[in-house]
């Protein structure tokens, strides 16, 4: 299934920052992992990720080069068998989105709109309980997506939102 063609950025897929694995709790369900990661940004973080190309590097928010830090709770969505991402859901207080990833190609940002919406943390676990396979068919091949064990998922949900949860009420705390 497409995306509207007015839906999202579409970026390269190195303007990609994989997950922190010291900071991100894997649950492996049906075919697919889930890595709910306590994501940070920053200078150093964008340094590490864009260094190699001044030019990404100079596309970001100037404020991280003036000590601008930002943390969130993320989900990211991968092959269990590739490791290749599918979706990441950032829930950072001033820009919550999520990202369509389409492995070997381009990624598509789309920004959360809290006004009609409702609150992104509230939300995030209607699109992991109700919305994960629509969104997923958006990136995933239709066979692949058809081997995924649905149940399997269903049964690590909770899992990941409890860890989302989790790590929201932190961020929340230290703010």
């Amino acid at each position: 299934m497409p995306l509207a063609p007015r839906v999202g950025t579409s970026y390269e897929l190195d303007f990609k920052i994989p997950p922190d694995p010291a900071a991100t709790r894997f649950f492996d369900a049906g075919g697919l992992r889930f890595g709910v990661e306590r994501r940070a940004l920053n200078a150093a973080v964008l340094q590490q990720a864009y260094g190699h190309d001044p030019e990404w590097l100079a596309r970001t928010r100037p404020e991280f080069q003036q000590g601008l830090e930002l943390q969130a709770p993320s989900i990211h969505v991968f092959d269990a068998d590739s490791a290749e991402e599918y979706l990441r859901i950032d829930a950072f207080d001033e820009e919550p989105h999520y990202h369509y990833i389409y492995p070997g190609s381009h990624h598509t940002i789309v920004w959360w709109d809290q006004c009609a919406l409702g609150p992104f943390p509230e939300q995030v676990p209607v699109l992991l309980h109700h919305r994960l396979r629509s969104m997923l068919a958006v990136v995933v091949e239709a066979d692949r997506l058809a081997r995924i064990d649905w149940d399997a998922v269903a049964a690590v949900v909770p899992e990941v939102v409890a860890e989302f949860d989790r790590f929201e009420a932190q961020v929340t705390a230290s703010s």
